[in-house]
């Protein structure tokens, strides 16, 4: 076993756990935040033993969040991790769109644009307000203005960050929308966080602006993209199919807090 403040790591015969701390949702939140990227019960009765290392862990730490996502298939680790504490919250589904360049992508009346340092301040407050479904938001032990700033801040670091574009998406001047834009391999592309101004729902503009930003990868030679979403966003899991995204299986998205500890973010 490895371990120190910031990240724990076990890999015994029963068990492999890996687990690091997420410090940008602890500039959100002001306490110690973290994330299971990798869980594997081989033995359940010997894994509850080592187990207890990373619960001592956490306890030491005062870890008040510790989130993991995991294949829906994987029954096993889910029914593990929910015998002790964390609670189911939603499925992300990873949509999918392969062989851009072959698909007929039409052009619509939205211009997708890259940023200024004039947007950040009409970006963030846009995250702020457009962004209410997510797991952050569905968890009922998460407060749901520290949700909000959440994708805020997201949104100002994405100004800030190499690996990451902030797109604005312009109808007639105004700004309807944008998205945070990552290159995990070369003609790949990753919609990391999206927001549309709840202001033009209901106006057939969110069609138009996915397909305008499927226009703009496809000009830049783009051939896969991806995305993830929640499955309580019903609305765009229906965008999605409707433009021929793809979905590969599921994760579930699940939740540890203390017992007997507040809501996070009062």
């Amino acid at each position: 076993m490895n371990f120190d403040n910031f990240n724990i790591t076990i890999n015994t015969q029963a068990l492999t756990l890996e687990c690091v701390r997420v410090p940008q949702d602890e500039e959100t939140f002001g306490v110690p935040i973290a994330r299971l990227d990798l869980f594997e019960v081989r033995d359940q009765t010997v894994a509850i033993r080592d187990y207890k290392l990373f619960s001592d862990w956490c306890d030491n730490i005062r870890i008040m969040l510790c989130s993991i996502r995991i294949a829906q298939s994987r029954i096993k680790e889910s029914i593990f991790l929910e015998d002790r504490g964390f609670r189911f919250i939603e499925l992300n589904y990873v949509p999918y769109f392969d062989d851009l360049q072959l698909a007929k992508v039409s052009t619509t009346e939205i211009d997708i644009l890259p940023v200024t340092s004039d947007d950040q301040e009409h970006l963030t407050a846009l995250a702020r307000r457009s962004i209410q479904i997510g797991r952050f938001h569905q968890d009922p032990r998460v407060n749901g203005a520290s949700s909000g700033r959440r994708y805020s801040q997201w949104v100002r670091r994405a100004f800030e960050n190499p690996n990451q574009r902030v797109l604005k998406c312009v109808r007639a001047g105004d700004i309807v929308g944008f998205f945070v834009v990552e290159t995990p391999e070369p003609g790949g592309r990753f919609w990391s966080l999206i927001g549309f101004d709840p202001e033009f729902a209901g106006r057939g503009l969110g069609y138009s602006t996915w397909t305008a930003m499927l226009r703009y990868h496809q000009l830049e030679g783009v051939q896969k993209i991806t995305t993830s979403i929640s499955s309580h966003n019903v609305a765009v899991m229906n965008l999605y199919v409707k433009l021929g995204f793809r979905f590969s299986e599921p994760q579930i998205t699940l939740h540890w807090h203390p017992v007997g500890s507040k809501v996070l973010g009062q």
